[in-house]
């Protein structure tokens, strides 16, 4: 099965983790110890529970795990990453990959003393460029759990003037002809 967006996910903003990319194990997800028949997305392997106020998390996740989010990015830019997340069990630790490479490199999990006490754990300066991008999030070191990613506009890159046509570089700056 192809890989295709569960939701439609824009930066900034927030990512729930429990929306996961369409595709099955290997494709939007990898999970090392299948638990199947989660209530919100039957049929997958990924270890979610329920969380107050509606959202869900990964939990008891293993080394090498992962989940892939397609995402929109309207607005080229730098953003500051960061992931809510639980550890009652040290060493946990996670990173983020944007479109296969490291944005976020390997994050402790700070140990919050309880699986139902969350914290945000992030890095500034990742410079995304607009359009489509996969977002992966994995885990370095077990017992995490995760409820959610956020990625925050820092600063956009600059607009040209109206009704002028330009050409998106690689660094993602602008240039008019």
């Amino acid at each position: 099965m192809p890989q295709t967006p569960f939701r439609n996910h824009s930066l900034p903003g927030r990512i729930e983790v429990g929306d996961f990319d369409e595709g099955g194990e290997g494709v939007g997800y990898h999970d090392l110890t299948p638990e199947t028949g989660n209530d919100y997305r039957p049929g997958t392997a990924i270890d979610l529970k329920p969380r107050p106020g509606g959202q869900w998390a990964t939990v008891d996740t293993q080394a090498g795990e992962w989940t892939a989010y397609t995402v929109r990015v309207p607005f080229g830019g730098v953003y500051r990453c960061e992931v809510l997340v639980s550890n009652d069990r040290s060493p946990g630790a996670f990173r983020v990959q944007v479109d296969g490479v490291d944005a976020v490199p390997i994050m402790p999990a700070p140990n919050t003393g309880s699986r139902d006490v969350y914290v945000w754990v992030g890095v500034p300066g990742i410079r995304l460029r607009s359009g489509a991008h996969v977002v992966k999030l994995l885990t370095a070191r077990e017992s995490i759990s995760v409820e959610a990613m956020r990625f925050l506009a820092e600063v956009f890159d600059p607009a040209p003037p109206a009704g002028e046509v330009v050409t998106t570089l690689s660094s993602g700056l602008y240039r008019v002809p």
